[in-house]
């Protein structure tokens, strides 16, 4: 009898190791859509790629005509990173998003906001957002803060500045009496032109190839953030020299705006936030 119960008690342990075991073993997939966040449509031929922990590419894809992908062949259980990259969307890449594949097929879906100049597109995604912050508090100082953040973040993300700036027209549209003293109210008061012509001068200057000036009299605020969005990923020696011409230009206001700018920006690879921002489906303050 107690053989009997010895040979059960061991059958059981060996079919728990066994079935743990298979589940590290077996392949896993994951699949998805790419978005735009603005109009919702799929946008084919992004780059899905998905990194190890160890950092090794394990996987690759490129969506169709759907913005789908699949990459097959991964291993179960383990967690892996995804970027997401398609020329002229922002972030360029998205990622690192962290997956962890806890079934034989997993889901990761995602969105890019596209760096356009074109007005319409803006209107849309103002549009969604406006209507995400007035469902999610009657409060103006909330909803305020809601749309600085969403700017915040629009400007770590990578987005030209002609394409900011027909996003705080688009902003500024949508909530005047709100955002019209803010600095996407200064955004919006900048002539397109002005705003790309100003963003090659100052690209152009942090490179060492221009001479930086205020020919085209940007307020301090605008002129803060297209530096800070150049300076992104500059090493310190760059950004200190920079700054000190800048100061030159836009007084010592405008280098405080460039410094805390450049220490403030927001994490633009964090999944949470992105999802947060592009898909503007919050229900709630944030």
């Amino acid at each position: 009898m107690l053989r009997r119960a010895v040979n059960i008690y061991l059958l059981c342990t060996s079919f728990v190791l066994l079935s743990t075991s298979n589940s590290w073993c077996q392949d896993s997939e994951l699949k998805g859509v790419v978005q735009d966040a603005a109009n919702n449509k799929a946008i084919a031929g992004t780059d899905v790629r998905v990194e190890n922990s160890q950092g090794k590419e394990v996987g690759k894809s490129i969506t169709n005509a759907d913005g789908q992908y699949r990459i097959t062949g991964l291993k179960r259980n383990s967690r892996v990173n995804t970027y997401y990259s398609r020329n002229g969307y922002v972030p360029h890449p998205r990622g690192p998003e962290a997956v962890l594949l806890s079934d034989a097929s997993n889901t990761k879906n995602v969105q890019l906001l596209l760096d356009t100049h074109e007005a319409v597109y803006w209107v849309q995604w103002s549009t969604k957002v406006k209507t995400a912050v007035d469902k999610s508090t009657p409060d103006k100082g909330q909803r305020l803060e809601q749309y600085r953040n969403v700017w915040s973040w629009l400007g770590a993300s990578g987005l030209s500045a002609p394409a900011q700036g027909q996003a705080a027209r688009g902003f500024v549209a949508t909530a005047p009496d709100l955002l019209r003293s803010t600095e996407l109210g200064g955004f919006a008061s900048v002539d397109i032109d002005t705003l790309e012509k100003a963003d090659a001068e100052i690209r152009a200057a942090i490179n060492g190839q221009g001479k930086l000036s205020n020919s085209y009299s940007l307020p301090p605020d605008v002129a803060a953030s297209i530096a800070a969005n150049e300076l992104k990923d500059s090493d310190p020696a760059t950004r200190l020299q920079f700054s000190n011409e800048f100061k030159k230009v836009w007084g010592s206001s405008g280098e405080q705006e460039l410094l805390f700018k450049l220490s403030h920006r927001p994490q633009v690879s964090n999944d949470t936030a992105l999802d947060k921002y592009l898909g503007v489906a919050w229900a709630k303050p944030f």
